[in-house]
């Protein structure tokens, strides 16, 4: 998770399929936060995360007792990379005391708002549960921290924005999609079908990757 700067709004640090990207969500510089309401509207906790099923981007105004936090959740469905069209999501806070809250459906196909009033201070694990006619998944996002006032908050460390800005919504149109950046093994090369067409008065050479002669053979 990354404290951001809400200018950075649903931006996504991406990878390709064929290529090594980050994958982890964005990152931005950061002021300190005070204590009133608009700056801790101000700040943005962001969040990537896979499973088998989904891919989850979330962002979210850090958690501070007796205030509500807007949650932005948004669902891909991994076998398409489509939106999420519809479902409930219900997002649960769990520790010394339990919280749920949730939405019946998306405001847009993809896009999920569920507002999250925490009132105990403390430590929770957060889980984001969607319960989809056709898709069913469960994302245990990991320890999250209510505060007991926004005097609390620590600034986060000023870090690199780098990666690139692709909003959700973008990504949803096209034919792309997500994926971890992890080591894994790429093919040399890539065999595809293709027409060589040299331009008028020149020529083109078709050449062998290997060492050889080509010897043509009749059968009759």
């Amino acid at each position: 998770m990354k404290i951001s700067r809400r200018y950075a709004r649903r931006v996504l640090v991406i990878s390709l399929a064929t290529m090594v990207a980050g994958g982890c969500g964005p990152t931005s510089t950061s002021t300190s936060i005070p204590s009133a309401d608009a700056d801790i509207e101000e700040a943005v906790v962001v969040v990537t995360q896979w499973t088998d099923t989904t891919e989850l981007f979330l962002e979210y105004a850090p958690l501070v007792a007796n205030r509500t936090s807007r949650f932005a959740i948004h669902l891909t469905n991994l076998d398409t990379f489509a939106p999420i069209s519809d479902g409930r999501v219900v997002v649960s806070l769990d520790g010394d005391v339990s919280l749920s809250s949730s939405t019946d459906a998306p405001s847009v196909p993809g896009i999920f708002g569920v507002d999250v009033t925490p009132t105990v201070p403390g430590s929770y694990q957060l889980h984001i549960r969607l319960e989809g006619d056709s898709v069913r998944d469960l994302h245990a996002v990991g320890t999250v921290s209510v505060h007991a006032d926004a005097s609390d908050l620590v600034e986060p460390p000023a870090e690199d924005p780098g990666g690139i800005g692709f909003l959700k919504e973008q990504q949803w149109v096209l034919d792309f999609a997500t994926a971890p950046a992890e080591p894994r093994e790429m093919a040399e090369s890539l065999v595809i079908a293709a027409e060589i067409e040299p331009r008028t008065g020149g020529h083109a050479d078709v050449t062998t990757p290997v060492a050889g002669r080509l010897v043509v053979v009749l059968v009759y």
